[in-house]
């Protein structure tokens, strides 16, 4: 009786990891990175972790992030992993959660997942509000040359920030596949790499409507793209700012397939009421809210 006393306490002490997808809105938040003395995506979920009591600090329980946003960035799915003594029940975490931010799916995987480094493929998209006549006035066969030219494996050090806590950081990524479509409100273009630069979707799309306005040539992408030897005298070159942050949105996240996740479909009715009440909050951000109330409303008629 004692011993299996003893293995009931062993089991309860056994830590589990979980890998949670969470969506987004990111207009009222500095990022999905922890910043001091700022209001964060991880922040929050740290927040309901610790009031849920699945973790008592984000040291302790090797709380991690597959990835991170800008202020004002949207996410449909982010990923993040935590170990826990508790079994997950998804519903008291997204309790606590702000209405801006819900559980998509869950996973449990093994206690050394990272899920940065797990992370086979990430696609974003860019959602560009324009009217019907500035639709028409773009040259979408230029833009779909320069996105057939940014495909593939490139230096895409001019179509990023350049980071200078990292001058040492490879910038030589692979362009899974890009594209773009004609939306009723505007267009969207998509994205899909397995690492994305600081900023480098917002400052490809202002040079892909340069490009669609003939502002720029395909010439001038040769040239952004081109890598420099370190005995070459590199110049100057002019790089796009980047559009604004409300417009992007990181749309999935891709996983082993042997990892394998559980829907969570039970939206609360408190979450679809903030979508409603926020639809005109900005108007890059119309076409996201739209998305993401409609994704809660039909979950909650499937309940």
């Amino acid at each position: 009786m004692n011993s299996l006393s003893e293995k009931s306490n062993e089991d309860l002490l056994k830590k589990h990891r979980y890998l949670i997808i969470i969506w987004y809105i990111g207009t009222n938040y500095h990022g999905s990175q922890r910043q001091p003395g700022k209001r964060t995506v991880e922040d929050s979920l740290i927040c309901a972790l610790k009031q849920t009591n699945y973790i008592t600090d984000s040291e302790s329980s090797q709380f991690q992030a597959g990835m991170r946003t800008d202020k004002g960035v949207h996410a449909r799915e982010a990923a993040y992993c935590f170990s826990s003594k508790k079994s997950l029940i998804p519903r008291l975490i997204d309790a606590y959660l702000p209405n801006d931010i819900g559980i998509v799916k869950y996973a449990e995987v093994p206690l050394g997942f990272h899920p940065r480094w797990s992370c086979l493929q990430k696609e974003y998209h860019y959602y560009l509000p324009l009217s019907q006549s500035e639709i028409l006035n773009l040259n979408f066969e230029k833009i779909r040359s320069g996105l057939q030219k940014i495909k593939g494996t490139h230096d895409f050090r001019h179509f990023s920030k350049t980071d200078r806590s990292k001058p040492n950081q490879f910038t030589k990524l692979t362009m899974i596949s890009c594209s773009v479509e004609k939306v009723d409100s505007g267009i969207i273009f998509k994205f899909q790499s397995q690492a994305f630069l600081w900023q480098q979707i917002r400052r490809t799309v202002h040079f892909l409507i340069k490009l669609g306005n003939s502002q720029r040539n395909l010439d001038d992408l040769d040239e952004l793209l081109k890598i420099s030897s370190k005995s070459e005298k590199v110049k100057k070159i002019h790089r796009e700012k980047p559009y604004p942050a409300s417009g992007l949105v990181l749309w999935k996240v891709i996983f082993p397939s042997e990892i394998k996740f559980t829907p969570y479909s039970n939206a609360l009715i408190q979450k679809i009421g903030y979508f409603q009440k926020n639809y005109l909050i900005q108007q890059q951000n119309i076409h996201w809210f739209q998305f993401f109330g409609n994704l809660l409303l039909d979950k909650s008629k499937n309940r």
